[in-house]
């Protein structure tokens, strides 16, 4: 059980699903955690819209759509960049034309249908789908297209620094937490189950000292 700390989770308003809105401060008696998946925005602006909304946590989930961008003059994609974002070492597989076209590119907001036939063990996992090898040899079992032809590679999913924006100038007092996909999944699985009441606790891992003289 998650005890005292419990905080009910949900989702941010159908309008703004990247939570990158302002929205004037408001209270909520019940303690919740907002959910939300990264991309188009910065990690503070969301904790601090979560905040606004009444959020007593956020909760800030990875996706493959969110290392893909536009470049606002030209038009043109920014790509996943190798070894930051993924790693072919672990998986490669060369989607055929046609797989290509059963997705919505370029990538301009998270996309939950075009993430979801780049994830998974089965053939339904375009890269699975042509290279079999993939849902072994990857461990995150999800790639991301590279811009070059057709190729897909293995897909990095692992926590990250929740890097603060400069920019922003109202204090945010809401803790945040990043989670991977596989991570995500699994908690928003359940969120979509009715049979399940779903209660959620943060907590932060205790942090050894370090004596950097010695």
């Amino acid at each position: 059980g998650v005890g005292s700390d419990a905080m009910s989770l949900m989702v941010p308003p159908a309008e703004d699903e990247l939570l990158c809105g302002s929205y004037a401060e408001s209270e909520s008696s019940a303690r919740s955690a907002m959910i939300v998946a990264r991309g188009g925005c910065t990690f503070e602006q969301k904790a601090l819209a979560a905040q606004a909304l009444g959020a007593s946590a956020v909760v800030i989930h990875n996706t493959l759509a969110s290392r893909y961008s536009l470049n606002e003059t030209t038009g043109e994609p920014v790509w996943p960049q190798d070894r930051f974002d993924y790693d072919c070492n672990f998986g490669q597989a060369t989607l055929t034309d046609s797989d290509m076209s059963a997705l919505s590119l370029p990538y301009q907001s998270y996309d939950p249908t075009n993430d979801s036939r780049l994830s998974g063990d089965t053939d339904y996992n375009l890269c699975v789908k042509n290279d079999p090898s993939f849902a072994s040899t990857c461990s995150s079992q999800r790639c991301l297209l590279t811009g070059r032809g057709n190729i897909a590679c293995c897909a990095w999913d692992l926590h990250v620094w929740l890097y603060s924006d400069p920019s922003i100038s109202h204090q945010v007092a809401i803790p945040a937490i990043f989670i991977t996909m596989e991570e995500a999944a699994r908690l928003l699985a359940d969120l979509s189950n009715n049979a399940i009441h779903l209660q959620v606790g943060i907590h932060s891992r205790p942090r050894p000292s370090y004596n950097l003289s010695a």
